[in-house]
């Protein structure tokens, strides 16, 4: 009864600046050996390459998830900003032609639409492309019954306007609890119906409304899974029960944090944590269930799910992405077993949930790239080039600090060829909080996007980047000078 949040998910969730080559070039800052737990000091924020977006100029601002067009040319990125002075966030989505960077004015007002459905805290956690519709989906949540409660936009994906005739008026907003429900996923699987993914609570003492950094997380909350027609957002009643999935796993919090789907192969994958070891020992959780009725997969794992427990802490899977040609999977996220969180990472096979051998060590790679808590936030997977990359934050006192990886998807070895020795560190605030929320990928034009927040002087403002994904360079453009 305790649970919450991220398709291939855009989200639950993201570039040439001298200093910020990160010695892919060779002259930049000390190289070190590419040992795991082993990373190059952090050059400064560079200049060009980025695009820094800071609506109200003060106060808490995040990007949290990114989609990609790369045939359509363009780029959205989706968060909330903040009422100067106030708790009152709002949801932004922005969207950037892929070429320049300068916003594509037809969208919403100079390029971004925004919405403030209730005077406290309102969120976006991920958005996807429906290409078939043209539309785009944004999902997280809003304040307007005074706790947080699910709310998903359709809009257009070239206008912004939101789409009638889906919900009330392009919005639907899903209440199943009367305590925090969050939502941490969405996905389209291109034949007309969209999936939720989640956690919803199971007790009957709610807490407080939750922040976009879940605060009063309930201590009872569980799984929740939807299927809707991306059409008018109606649930579809074969799935599951009346169209909905609810996995209570343990008495206390469990929460899903990502979602992918294989349109082709029938079925989706969320992955997050249960508790069912105990309270403070949250364990890796990935389920893998069917598109058409949402029931377990039997032959994966243990009656449809795969748990792993290496800290017998707090261990959670943050990021997921799938490699249906190859037929596997990679899951990461952290776990506890040096007593602080440190980055992990699972390549399994989609069929049955086994780890692959010759992967790191039996299929997980464990490092900690600090003395402090490292978290994943964000993969991106080029099965094609034989390469994944991983964005998060690695953290010192006081600072944490954008932390990128490029690694081969065969054995999990970093590329050396990327930043310095397979990693980028980039801190642009050395005295505050930035982080990697969410990643996309170009191939063919081989540019890899980034999007997180940076902090400066109390506030935090967006920050896009935009890199070479065979060097980390950052790239520059017109609109991409920051």
């Amino acid at each position: 009864m305790g649970k919450r949040r991220t398709i291939r998910v855009w989200a639950r969730a993201g570039l040439v600046a001298a200093l910020a080559l990160v010695c892919a070039l060779g002259g930049c800052h000390r190289h070190r050996a590419a040992k795991e737990g082993r990373t190059p000091a952090p050059g400064p924020a560079s200049q060009g390459g980025a695009r820094i977006s800071n609506p109200t100029k003060e106060d808490q601002e995040e990007a949290r998830a990114m989609a990609i067009d790369a045939a359509g040319g363009s780029l959205y990125v989706a968060g909330f900003d903040n009422t100067p002075g106030t708790n009152d966030t709002a949801w932004r989505i922005e969207k950037m032609p892929l070429g320049d960077g300068d916003g594509a004015r037809a969208f919403g007002e100079g390029g971004a639409v925004s919405a403030n459905p209730s005077p406290r805290h309102d969120w976006i956690e991920a958005i996807a492309l429906d290409g078939a519709s043209g539309c785009l989906f944004a999902a997280g949540c809003d304040g307007a019954r005074g706790y947080a409660q699910w709310r998903v936009e359709k809009r257009d994906a070239a206008t912004g306007r939101l789409v009638e005739g889906f919900g009330g008026g392009g919005v639907l907003q899903i209440d199943p609890s009367p305590g925090n429900d969050f939502v941490a996923a969405v996905g389209c699987d291109g034949d007309g119906f969209l999936y939720l993914a989640g956690s919803q609570f199971f007790g009957d003492q709610p807490r407080g409304h939750a922040s976009p950094d879940h605060e009063h997380r309930e201590t009872q909350d569980g799984w929740r899974i939807e299927k809707r027609r991306a059409s008018d957002g109606a649930l579809v009643p074969g799935f599951g029960q009346g169209g909905v999935i609810l996995g209570d796993h343990s008495p206390l919090n469990d929460e899903i944090n990502a979602m992918a789907i294989d349109p082709a192969g029938g079925c989706l994958y969320a992955a997050g944590w249960d508790r069912c070891q105990g309270d403070e020992n949250r364990q890796w959780r990935l389920e893998k269930r069917r598109l058409d009725n949402g029931a377990p997969v039997a032959d994966f794992g243990q009656g449809g799910a795969v748990t792993d427990n290496p800290s017998g802490r707090n261990d959670v899977i943050a990021c997921l992405a799938l490699d249906p040609a190859g037929g596997v999977l990679y899951a990461a996220g952290y776990d506890n077993s040096t007593g602080k969180k440190q980055w992990r990472i699972q390549k399994r096979r989609m069929s049955d949930g086994s780890l692959v051998g010759g992967f790191g060590e039996g299929g997980t790679i464990a490092f900690n790239p600090s003395p402090h808590h490292d978290v994943p936030k964000a993969i991106a997977l080029d099965a094609a080039g034989g390469f994944f990359f991983l964005g998060g934050v690695s953290r010192e006192p006081r600072d944490g600090q954008w932390r990128i990886e490029k690694r081969r998807c065969a054995d999990g070895g970093r590329d050396p060829a990327f930043g310095d020795a397979g990693v980028i560190l980039q801190d642009p605030n050395p005295t505050a909080n930035d982080e990697v929320r969410a990643m996309a990928l170009d191939p063919a034009a081989g540019l890899l996007y980034l999007t997180g927040f940076q902090s400066r002087k109390g506030d935090r403002a967006w920050r896009t980047e935009r890199r070479d994904m065979s060097d980390g360079r950052l790239v520059p453009g017109e609109g991409w000078r920051d």
